[in-house]
């Protein structure tokens, strides 16, 4: 699949969701956990934009990045996200999700929806940073 982020529908507006550490959290594994399911259904891979298609999100309803996470963390009335705040725990020094490592790089860069289908389980799944 080689996922491309800028394939991907973004904001052109700041969307301006002000979601809770809680909320990002609760939407971001809802999320991939019906990308996981969807994939496996469907015996192809599925992307976030299928998500909020299927949720009916108009696009400038639709968190920064396709990403609750990258929502929560933006600067305030920017587009720009602040990785080291994410609340998802992506491992590596960097903790971020484009890291080498990550579920998310494994999703993204694949061809196979078991593949896909697994790893987007494993975002779903990922823990929490804990918070200083």
């Amino acid at each position: 699949m080689i996922y491309d982020v800028v394939s991907e529908l973004m904001c052109e507006e700041v969307c301006d969701m002000e979601l809770t550490r809680e909320e990002a959290v609760r939407l971001h594994r809802q999320m991939w956990l019906w990308i996981a399911k969807e994939t496996e259904r469907q015996k192809q891979i599925v992307f976030k934009t299928d998500y909020f298609k299927a949720m009916k999100t108009k696009r400038e309803d639709m968190p920064l990045n396709t990403c609750y996470c990258c929502e929560y963390t933006r600067g305030e009335g920017t587009k720009n996200t602040r990785c080291e705040l994410c609340p998802m725990l992506w491992g590596g020094a960097d903790n971020h999700c484009l890291n080498k490592n990550s579920p998310f790089r494994a999703w993204s860069n694949t061809y196979n929806w078991r593949v896909a289908a697994k790893a987007a389980r494993a975002i779903a799944e990922l823990p929490e940073r804990k918070v200083d």
